[in-house]
């Protein structure tokens, strides 16, 4: 979403979320379905040093990618969705800056877990 080229920030995927949630609902609506929306992890400043990434990304997509959980969050609330902010429990790798690495991905996996056992088992 962040790449230079897409000329897009948190407040365009955030509408295009909930545009996806609102269409999911109305197909959906007599589902028991949950939705959990997950705003994505920072991307951090090695970005800025990696040698393919620091022309794909820039300094706007590291300030804009801290702004994802403020819009996510806000479009969860919207839509009824529930919502989880990966950046509470993980972080982009200082290898690229964008991608995480096996320990946060296991971090990350076992909070969206967590969260799915709390939305399915909520009285």
């Amino acid at each position: 979403d962040l790449l230079k080229y897409f000329n897009s920030g948190a407040a365009e995927t955030a509408r295009a979320l909930k545009g996806f949630v609102t269409e999911f609902k109305s197909v959906f609506s007599d589902a028991d379905t949950e939705i959990l929306l997950v705003s994505p992890v920072h991307i951090s400043r090695s970005v800025l040093k990696h040698p393919i990434f620091k022309e794909l990304y820039g300094e706007n997509a590291v300030r804009e990618s801290e702004r994802f959980a403020q819009y996510i969050s806000q479009t969860a609330k919207e839509t009824g969705a529930y919502f989880l902010d990966a950046a509470e429990y993980a972080s982009a790798s200082d290898m690229d800056g964008v991608h995480m690495d096996a320990e946060d991905h296991e971090k990350l996996a076992k909070a969206v877990a967590s969260e799915i056992k709390l939305i399915l088992f909520r009285e």
